[in-house]
């Protein structure tokens, strides 16, 4: 839903479940039609050109015309005045569709609440004809790039750039939230066809434009991925990132059993977790020797009840809810065949390149926005990778300007590109300031030693600050360094009513916990086992976790305050743990590699790319 049409009416275009137009008669009739080479060509050529996973969801059966609209028709999904919140919509749970209100009040839970979600299923086509591209230079880059060139246009109006793209849309996933908090969300999934012939309708619009394409050095990146494997093998490395390619399989490959974007998500992090414990990934295993739907739902409530618990999108219904769908003999093949492809070294060497690849080119685009003076919401990358196109996948990221013929961001890239290059050589691809703080973090709490004498300083006091900062190895000047995560940890504290709560001390308890995940798990635990386990450890009265167990007290004894679900006492717990022990970068965050990508859907993103892979990468060709 959106509010751009209006102050108070929020508009969309009410989601229909299965095959079925996605706009009005009256926009068809008025909408141009175009095509590109591989759909003259025949629909194999054109499915040749998208992901994997959207290929059975598009099929053969393909209109012999892309739509452009141009118009789109929205309809009016309700009012919101302040707060209130009056809805046009409801949800008919007989007719599982959604049905706009007429003379007949329908019960209020059922009414379309307006934090309903969704998203389209789209990919670009990009076509770059020989010979056209100006090269640029590869200097300081050469154990990077084979070639790097820049498709520009004449000064002259309407000239030829040598480079088109074409962006398809052919199907979308919604969420329906509803307005009693009882019903659970309704998942909701639709492949656009045209309303005479029936057949999947491409919706998109083709352009010439400017941009950049990187060729990459093929053969050093077949080299660093061997020995990645190689040096991966039983270490912790090797099994967060296979267990970060499970996830990806079962988030992308879902849609093939009909489950929807959404729930697609939610079931690859309960499995992920599932995996990483020894017991349940015996279960796992039974799994695919004898399917079971009942097995798998005890299988996914264990892993929510006892390592998600805190998990702010699970909860028991929706995980019910999600067993439910999942039950289909169509999953189990989704599930075995996402299994095996983990345990294979070439598979798995696939993923890995898609991962390399796939940071490189946020990297790239960050920078062409950067450097270009551009606009990141009119720049787009592709990238064809191995896990989305297997045998067709290319070493090749092109990075385009969203717009015809561009507005310029490319010509000043190209300009300013050797202070690009200066930055990349000198390791820039891989930093991120968020994980310098995470490093920092990690050192002053390494010396255990210093710590007494570094608690009995006066955090007020700037010369004893800058001591600090010199001790941690950042100089002299502790207000242009990351300090503020350090002290806050070593110096900060929460009070309720009388009793006072060290930072430090639930940090210390934390640790420990996060500690023991490791071992059990032989992987680095994700945010939400991490919080979960220790909330867990807290409510158990575990004597490793004394001051958390007396907070989780604390937010128990809190009068006259709400005690229920997010507002609970466990559930506040949570969010403190959370803010205490969430590393800002993991292996990716907002400020690096967790910038949107027009590749794949963000959820899936952040399972396809890797901060540290990629500076080992870099680290090996500089």
């Amino acid at each position: 839903m959106t509010r751009r049409y209006g102050f108070s009416l929020l508009h969309w275009l009410p989601p229909r479940a299965g095959r079925a137009p996605w706009l009005g008669d009256e926009v068809y009739r008025t909408s141009e039609g175009f095509t590109i080479p591989p759909l003259e060509q025949g629909s194999e050529t054109l499915l040749r050109e998208l992901p994997l996973e959207a290929r059975q969801e598009v099929g053969p059966d393909i209109h012999p015309k892309i739509c452009r609209p141009g118009s789109v028709a929205m309809e009016v999904a309700g009012r919101m005045l302040g707060a209130g919140w009056t809805a046009h919509w409801y949800y008919d749970a007989e007719q599982r569709a959604v049905r706009r209100i007429g003379n007949t009040e329908p019960y209020s839970g059922l009414k379309v609440h307006p934090k309903s979600r969704g998203s389209l299923h789209g990919f670009a086509y990009v076509e770059a004809q020989p010979g056209t591209g100006h090269l640029l230079s590869t200097r300081r880059i050469e154990h990077l790039a084979e070639r790097f060139e820049a498709f520009l246009g004449a000064r002259t109006e309407g000239s030829h750039t040598g480079l088109a793209v074409t962006a398809l849309t052919w199907g979308a996933d919604a969420e329906l939230r509803l307005m009693d908090p009882a019903q659970p969300d309704i998942p909701c999934t639709q492949v656009f066809i045209h309303p005479r012939s029936g057949k999947t309708l491409l919706h998109g619009y083709r352009l010439e434009t400017e941009g950049v394409r990187l060729h990459l050095d093929s053969a050093r990146l077949t080299d660093f991925i061997n020995s990645e494997i190689e040096r991966q093998r039983d270490h912790p490395d090797g099994r967060w990132h296979r267990g970060q390619m499970f996830r990806y399989l079962i988030g992308s490959q879902a849609r093939v059993a009909g489950i929807n974007a959404y729930e697609a998500n939610r079931t690859a992090e309960l499995l992920f977790s599932a995996a990483g414990r020894p017991d349940l990934r015996d279960k796992l295993r039974g799994l695919v020797r004898r399917w079971d739907a009942q097995t798998l739902r005890e299988l996914l409530q264990q892993t929510f009840s006892e390592m998600l618990a805190c998990h702010p999108l699970l909860s028991e219904r929706r995980v019910d809810r999600l067993a439910g769908a999942l039950g289909d003999r169509k999953f189990q093949r989704v599930f075995a065949d996402a299994l095996e492809a983990v345990r294979s070294d070439e598979q798995f060497a696939g993923y890995l390149r898609s991962v390399l690849i796939h940071s490189l080119a946020i990297r790239v685009k960050q920078a062409f926005v950067l450097h270009g003076r551009g606009d990141e919401r009119q720049v787009l990358v592709h990238a064809k990778l191995p896990v989305q196109f297997s045998a067709d996948a290319e070493d090749i990221i092109t990075v385009a300007e969203n717009g015809a013929h561009g507005d310029g961001t490319t010509r000043m890239f190209a300009e300013n590109l050797e202070t690009a290059l200066e930055e990349w050589s000198s390791g820039a691809l891989a930093e991120c300031p968020n994980a310098r703080e995470d490093a920092l973090i990690e050192d002053a709490f390494r010396h255990t030693d210093r710590h007494a004498a570094w608690r009995a300083l006066d955090p007020r006091d700037p010369d004893k600050m800058a001591g600090l900062a010199t001790e941690l190895g950042l100089g002299s000047t502790p207000e242009a360094a990351p300090m503020q995560g350090v002290m806050r940890l070593i110096y900060g504290s929460e009070s309720f009513g009388a009793e006072r709560f060290d930072l430090y001390s639930l940090h210390r308890e934390i640790r420990s916990v996060d500690a023991r995940l490791r071992e059990a798990m032989a992987r680095e635990p994700s945010q939400w086992e991490l919080v979960s386990a220790t909330v867990r450890a807290a409510a158990d009265g575990n004597d490793t976790t004394p001051r958390l167990a007396a907070q989780l007290r604390a937010y128990q004894g809190l009068e006259d305050a709400t005690l229920e679900e997010s507002l609970g006492a466990e559930a506040r717990l949570a969010d403190q743990v959370y803010r205490l022990s969430a590393r800002l970068c993991v292996d990716g965050c907002q400020g690096c590699l967790h910038s949107g990508s027009e590749l794949m859907a963000d959820t899936l993103a952040e399972s396809a790319v890797s901060r540290r892979l990629l500076g080992r990468f870099v680290r090996s060709i500089t």
